[in-house]
């Protein structure tokens, strides 16, 4: 019988302690691992959300490492009919903010630079500080507001 009130309790004690978890506004479900274990993956883009306008999609990817470094990669092509292809890459350092309800990444920014016909004229890079309002994060999701459209990543192999 003590075991059993025991275990009863232990239940109760941790399905309290996951619910106090839950750290973000898309969040289901809470999680007992620090923010960092989680974020840190490699993640694929599943979806972009954008309410005004037509948006460009593509191909993404995001890798956080726990020295907090990350790279991010972006293949983009227009849904509008336009021809356009865009390649960006970013590298650089993320940190939480906030409360760890934003993710700042400062980072190298290189990209392609064309002329107005769309012909090549060479890589560029230039310095960035972007903001990411974090969504949601667990071990299968990342999502993340930024410039007012939401992303979905999960994980990649």
């Amino acid at each position: 019988m003590k075991k059993l009130v025991l275990n009863s309790v232990a239940s109760v004690f941790l399905i309290v302690a996951t619910m106090g978890c839950k750290k973000y506004p898309k969040d289901d479900k809470g999680s007992l691992l620090p923010k960092k274990s989680l974020l840190c993956n490699n993640w694929g883009l599943e979806s972009v959300i954008q309410i005004s306008e037509p948006f460009i999609t593509g191909e993404s990817v995001l890798y956080f490492e726990l020295n907090q470094t990350f790279q991010w990669s972006t293949l983009s092509q227009s849904t509008s009919g336009a021809i356009l292809e865009q390649e960006d890459e970013y590298e650089g350092t993320w940190k939480f903010s906030n409360h760890k309800n934003e993710l700042i990444l400062e980072a190298t920014d290189t990209y392609d630079l064309v002329d107005s016909s769309f012909n090549y004229i060479g890589p560029s890079t230039k310095n960035v500080t972007l903001t990411l309002e974090i969504l949601k994060l667990d071990g299968n999701e990342f999502w993340f507001s930024y410039e007012g459209k939401e992303f979905h990543y999960t994980p990649t192999p």
